[in-house]
């Protein structure tokens, strides 16, 4: 299989005279020539090789003298700006076309042909690309052209329109030789635009130029290969190298980027395993490599997964699983135990789990039920009695019944025989002055005939 080549980049050793040749070849072992192609060294110590012809290969060879190869990369992506369909406002003579952008050709000299240019009393100077299909660009490089008209291209900016048919913030242009716009690849897109100025009046100043426009499609992601076609292993937490799936420099759950084979010892886990299990787990030394996840639960006051947070207000105990008394007052309870901080009245002990004993009620059961209450059996969250002994009036049975009434709650009436009505004993209903003529002691209710 052959796969389309945009370019390399070697971290090499060397010493001050070095070579370093690159010869591709297809699948018949036939020699591959890139016609348009550019060398960089950067700091002494990597080389960027890169092909701005349209090239499909199958073997890269490098022929070096002088120096070491520590490490390369092939990169799985290419230009795929490159001979697509292109529009603009207006054309500058025949010799700036639009496609002159996307014709493989970097060179920044306009008079040698290879440049778009946009027509006087254009009023709208503006070029678009169109991607068909639409593609995965996470990298945009706009060549300028060279000398005092250079500065033309500061008027202009570049926006993107994604499959959603949604514009991007605009990114101005500089008058530098190569603008580098840095996309994140989140969306494939279906088009680039650059313009300007709107609405120019016979405007013989403002026109836009491009020597080329390079758009480069690579591997979205957590996928890697020349198709990227593959996955990168779950436990890469910052993605994978595209040429071999490596972790680029944290391996989660394991301790030796970027091959990610050495799981984290016992009580570690994480990216690289610099993270160490929850001393709030049940077995401190035991979580899951990956997650931090504590296998064998929390210690009593701690929230499941991880066991780094405590109970939320209103659970405690072991893995926050038992809910506080519904008869704690005012604030939660602890959210180790579940002792509560204060009992609402009529419930006491650690967990407000208790009732009052018989004959108290209020808070931490501190109050006598009414001595006149019966049995002396008060409701332990009010002290309200349950019944009042003979003579009171129900509630506290702190009052007697009034004058004419007496017994249970105050609901007999003092006998119409007493001598003086409305007057009898309260506990007992016995006229206390005695009775009319012809009625019995002591309620007065018998008579005597």
């Amino acid at each position: 299989m052959e796969f389309y080549f945009s370019w390399l980049r070697a971290v090499i050793n060397y010493s001050q005279n070095y070579s370093l040749n690159v010869v591709f070849q297809n699948s018949n072992q036939q020699n591959v020539t890139c016609k348009v192609k550019r060398k960089i060294e950067v700091d002494k110590k990597y080389l960027h090789y890169q092909c701005f012809s349209t090239i499909r290969v199958r073997y890269v060879t490098l022929h070096v003298a002088g120096c070491q190869i520590c490490s390369l990369w092939i990169s799985g992506g290419k230009n795929v700006a490159l001979k697509l369909f292109t529009n603009q406002s207006t054309t500058y003579h025949d010799r700036g076309q639009s496609f002159n952008a996307v014709d493989g050709n970097t060179d920044s000299d306009y008079f040698k042909g290879s440049c778009t240019h946009t027509d006087l009393k254009d009023a709208n100077p503006n070029w678009q690309l169109v991607f068909r299909p639409p593609a995965l660009i996470n990298r945009i490089v706009i060549y300028n052209r060279q000398g005092p008209d250079s500065k033309r291209l500061k008027q202009f900016s570049l926006t993107t329109l994604n499959v959603d048919n949604i514009w991007s913030n605009r990114v101005p242009l500089m008058d530098a030789p190569l603008n580098t716009i840095l996309k994140s690849p989140e969306k494939r897109l279906k088009m680039i635009a650059i313009d300007g100025p709107r609405d120019i009046p016979n405007n013989n100043e403002v026109f836009l130029t491009l020597c080329e426009v390079e758009a480069y499609e690579e591997c979205p992601k957590n996928l890697w290969g020349l198709e990227c076609e593959q996955f990168c292993k779950s436990t890469c937490e910052d993605g994978c190298r595209q040429d071999d799936g490596r972790c680029t420099e944290y391996c989660i759950g394991y301790s030796d980027p970027p091959s990610c084979s050495k799981e984290c010892p016992e009580g570690s886990w994480g990216a690289n395993c610099l993270k160490t299990c929850s001393p709030s787990c049940s077995a401190s030394n035991k979580c899951d490599k990956i997650t931090g996840e504590c296998l064998d639960g929390c210690k009593p006051g701690f929230q499941m997964p991880s066991c780094e947070q405590k109970c939320i207000d209103g659970l405690f105990g072991a893995n926050c699983s038992q809910p506080c008394s519904v008869f704690c007052e005012d604030k939660p309870c602890h959210y180790r135990d579940g002792t509560c901080t204060h009992c609402r009245p009529g419930y006491r002990g650690r967990h407000c789990s208790q009732t009052c004993d018989f004959g108290f009620y209020g808070r931490n059961c501190s109050e006598k039920c009414s001595p006149f209450c019966k049995y002396e059996i008060c409701y332990p969250e009010t002290g309200l009695c349950k019944s009042c002994i003979p003579g009171y009036i129900a509630g506290f049975c702190n009052e007697e019944c009034q004058e004419g009434k007496w017994g249970d709650n105050c609901s007999s009436p003092c006998s119409s025989n007493c001598i003086t009505y409305d007057t009898c004993n309260k506990m007992t209903g016995e006229c206390q002055g005695g009775c009319k003529p012809g009625f019995q002691t002591p309620n007065c209710e018998k008579s005597m005939y």
